[in-house]
């Protein structure tokens, strides 16, 4: 027996020494292309070593998806990381080894603050080997015939293409006049490094070149530099000066954007295009000059701290007055400084107002001459304009979102040529108190007044064919003139023509609503937000109501008579507290309300008929027609009354007590409606 439990106790040592990993090593496995052709460990050092023969495997950073269907069903690729990942925090150094030949994608996501040294035998990169990763210094193999390193900074063998400058780099960096092409993003978040300077080899700036570095002071980009890529300087915040060569032919979006302390930059006359937002965020240049060479600006050319905007007075596609940027021939008007101030006098040249032109502008007036014709789409968004504006009668046309946002608007008279007030137009003018819609106008866009916080009442002309969703936070009426084909209204609420259809409650409707019985449908949205009414009765007219129709409601009571409910969505109210809403039924269908979807929900009342029990069985006016004052038959306490012309603008509301005369003598002759609880009477006043 002493024999087997001798070779028991010898084998179960050899067993447990090969599952203990070697000292010192955290972590180790293999990571080839073809598996187990390369082999990686990490030694408690922070160091992790790439052996083998061949390729690497490319990897996916933690921006991909998990995904355990086939690879071809797949919507994302699978999450595949790099076997180190999950150690990539306790990696400083990084060694690959000779016989290895590429390094794959997102290789070393993750990792901060490394240093990776480069074997001979790598020939290949892929496009993200560097993606989410920072390094102090990458320093090749001297024999690699490939890649090559001077000062940490990675280059080709050839040093005509300068590929990667790591994060860790700090204070200036001469480039070797070998270069050729600095490439895309070589340079970004390297917020460490000063100072750049550029020798006269250089022609190409790739994307992102300098993408949130440290520039800072003056940058001089030398004549032989043909192409600069779009954000090539991006949020370098400490440039103050940049001189660009008078080789550029074009400055693409986004170049300059965002270099806050920029004071100065000259663009050459070889420049023929300028892109969109080159100096957007630019808020202490406060102008520029545009050369004669320039022939298109393909985008917003304003920086946030521009004042003027110049133009030589050779250029053949744009000119400037008084700072502001126009075509050759002034009639069209491109661009006005974001912060030139006071008032601007449009010159009477002009037919066009552009998109954008005054997007975040510091005028606070503008004239605008009778020679305009169109206002484009957001051309005023953002603006500081104030008190009352005046579109004259040429403008027939306005585009969306034009007046977005213009806060310190106050009143707004709108040409009587303008056919359609397009979606959001004058959305978000808080101050906004009056608008008159002439009666050439035939539709309104969704939320063209949505947010004017100060919007009591509009009034919807004979001439609106088309009225998208109002949107609105402050409306308390909406008025519509008697002669439209298509809407009407009562007591301040929007129908179609025949009321059989309820479109919009104002949001801002105070009190109790009793839906007249003509209507069949309640749409979409009709009463979304209307949080400051309180009860509302629905007729048995109404046989369907739209999702959303009261959604965002704060209703303490709803009336309804149906003996069967008509089936309705859960988005019909899309309220979580239907429970604490008292929906008055009639006694007879409380075993249908307790099973029906929606309804159910509600804190059931059941009464004889479900209709409120105080409301006017009969209502007549005496005398009818009225003269000088009238009274109610029927009253029987005290109650609110609402009168409204033909157009549906109310005249008069008041609490009227039983017998009590109403004064009439100061409306004009003509017919009138009185609101007593929802019952409606025609009133002709002599």
């Amino acid at each position: 027996m002493k024999p087997k439990k001798l070779l028991f106790i010898v084998c179960t040592v050899l067993f447990c020494t090969t599952t203990i990993k070697a000292q010192g090593i955290i972590d180790s496995g293999n990571c080839g292309a073809n598996g187990d052709n390369l082999t990686w460990q990490l030694t408690d050092g922070g160091t992790l070593t790439i052996s083998g023969e061949g390729e690497m495997a490319d990897f996916t950073g933690d921006f991909t998806y998990d995904c355990f269907a086939p690879p071809e069903e797949c919507e994302y690729p699978y999450h595949n990381p790099s076997p180190w990942y999950y150690e990539s925090w306790q990696i400083k150094n990084v060694i690959i080894e000779n016989g290895v030949t590429t390094i794959g994608s997102c290789a070393f996501y993750g990792c901060e603050a490394i240093t990776l040294n480069i074997g001979n035998t790598v020939n290949s990169m892929h496009d993200e080997t560097f993606a989410n990763c920072t390094f102090t210094a990458i320093n090749v193999d001297a024999d690699n015939q490939n890649f090559s390193s001077i000062d940490g900074i990675l280059y080709n063998k050839s040093q005509d293409t300068l590929m990667l400058c790591p994060q860790g780099i700090q204070g200036a960096v001469i480039i070797p006049n070998t270069v050729v092409l600095i490439e895309d993003y070589a340079f970004a978040d390297c917020e460490n490094v000063t100072n750049v300077i550029i020798p006269n080899s250089v022609k190409t700036i790739g994307a992102g070149a300098f993408y949130y570095s440290g520039l800072s002071g003056t940058l001089i980009i030398p004549n032989t530099i043909t192409s600069i890529g779009n954000s090539a300087f991006y949020n370098c915040r400490q440039l103050t000066t940049v001189i660009i060569g008078n080789s550029i032919t074009s400055i693409e979006n986004w170049t300059f954007g965002h270099c806050i302390n920029l004071t100065e930059v000259s663009i050459p006359n070889s420049v023929v295009s300028i892109g969109n937002d080159v100096f957007v965020g630019c808020s202490n240049l406060k102008e520029i000059t545009i050369p004669k060479s320039v022939l298109s600006i393909k985008g917003d050319i304003s920086g946030n701290g521009l004042e003027a905007i110049n133009v030589d007075g050779e250029n053949p596609n744009y000119s400037s007055v008084d700072g502001v940027l126009y075509n050759k021939l002034q009639d069209t008007l491109i661009r006005c400084p974001s912060k030139k101030q006071g008032t601007l006098i449009i010159p009477n040249t002009v037919i066009s107002i552009e998109k954008l032109s005054f997007l975040g502008s510091s005028i606070t007036s503008v004239v605008i001459p009778n020679s305009v014709k169109t206002i484009e789409e957001k051309a005023f968004q953002f603006s500081s304009l104030s008190g009352a504006l005046i579109i004259p009668n040429t403008v027939t046309s306005m585009g969306n979102s034009a007046f977005f946002n213009c806060k310190q608007l106050t009143s707004v008279v709108i040409g009587d040529s303008i056919t359609s007030i397009d979606s959001w137009t004058f959305g978000h003018c808080i101050n906004l108190t009056e608008v008159n819609i002439p009666n050439s106008v035939v539709s309104i866009g969704y939320y063209a007044f949505s947010g004017c916080n100060n919007l009591k009442e509009i009034t919807i002309p004979k001439s609106v064919l088309s009225v998208g969703r109002f949107g609105n936070n402050s409306l308390e009426t909406i008025y519509v003139d008697a002669d439209n084909p298509n809407y009407s209204s009562t007591d301040g609420i929007l129908y179609n023509k025949l009321q059989d259809t309820l479109i919009c409650c104002p949001e801002k409707k105070r009190g109790a609503i009793i839906i007249p019985n003509t209507v069949k449908t309640i749409e979409e949205n009709a009463f979304y937000h209307c949080i400051y009414l309180t009860t509302v009765t629905i007729p048995n007219s109404v046989t369907s109501i739209k999702n959303y129709a009261f959604a965002d409601f704060k209703f303490t009571d709803v009336y309804v008579s149906w003996t069967i409910p008509p089936n309705i969505d859960f988005n019909v109210f899309n309220s979580w507290y239907l429970q604490n809403v008292k929906l008055h039924i009639p006694k007879s269908a409380l075993s249908i309300y307790q099973n029906a979807p929606v309804w159910q929900n509600f804190q059931l009342v059941a009464t004889e008929t479900g209709i409120e029990e105080k409301r006017i069985s009969a209502v007549e006016i005496y005398p009818n027609p009225v003269l000088e004052s009238f009274y109610l038959s029927n009253l029987t306490e005290n109650t609110f009354v609402t009168i409204s012309d033909i157009s549906g603008k109310i005249v008069l509301q008041q609490m009227v007590s039983p017998n009590e005369n109403i004064s009439a003598g100061h409306l004009s002759s003509g017919i009138y409606f009185v609101n007593v609880k929802g019952k409606i009477v025609k009133m002709i006043k002599k």
